[in-house]
This record gives C-alpha cells, structure tokens and sequence, in this order.
C-alpha cells in the first residue's frame, strides 16, 4: 500500500508545472538552509560563542535581506499569519486518468474501475 501511495505522489509531482516545480525546490532548498543557521548556532552556543551573529538577533540590513525575499514569495512568519487566524494545511491529492481525488480509497475504486472498463 505504501508503494502505491509513494507512485501516486510521485506521479501528482510529475504534472506539476515548471514553476510549481521549481517554487517546491527553491522552498526545499531555504527549508535545508535555515535548519543548517539553527545547527551551527547550537554549536556556537555550546563552545561559548555567544557574540555570534545568529545569537546576536537580525539587524537592519538583515531586515532589508528578509523584506526583499518575502517580497518574492518567500517563507513568511507562520506566528503572523497565526495571530490573523489563518491556518495552513498540507492536503494529499491523487490523480487516476483525468480524475483527481483526495481520499485514496477513491482514487484506487476509479483505478479499479477504470481498469474493469478498459478490460471489457
């Protein structure tokens, strides 16, 4: 079941456009970035380098950097869109034909029905 799972993801990914496509990387890549600035100020902690700029905070050429990159599309602050009452969710969709669903259990009965017919 989990190798179904993982082709239909797969193959939803595989549809997207170029844009999407590239937006998802670029949104992997920041997501790799800000967990290795997290890792190396634990380190810098731990050796007693507390005058590092990632303990230090942000200032305001670091403001100017971060304006200018949510400006773009960039990852924005989860704790503001929270406080507005906007929620985030991440939902599954999987495609058979020209079919899209979000309930997989859907998505196999048309695959399975969809097979019966072009059988027959």
């Amino acid at each position: 079941m989990k190798d179904l799972t993982d082709e239909l993801l797969a193959k939803s990914r595989a549809y997207g456009t170029t844009q999407e496509r590239v937006v998802l990387a670029l949104e992997t890549i920041a997501d790799q970035l800000r967990s290795l600035v997290a890792v190396m100020a634990a380190d810098n902690e731990s050796e007693g380098e507390r005058d590092s700029p990632a303990s230090r905070g942000t200032n305001a050429a670091d403001d100017a950097d971060e304006g200018a990159w949510e400006n773009e599309g960039g990852s924005l602050d989860k704790g503001a869109a929270a406080s507005l009452g906007i929620k985030h969710s991440m939902i599954d969709q999987f495609e058979t034909g020209s079919y899209r669903y979000t309930n997989m259990a859907d998505a196999i009965a048309e695959a399975k029905r969809a097979r019966a017919r072009s059988a027959s």
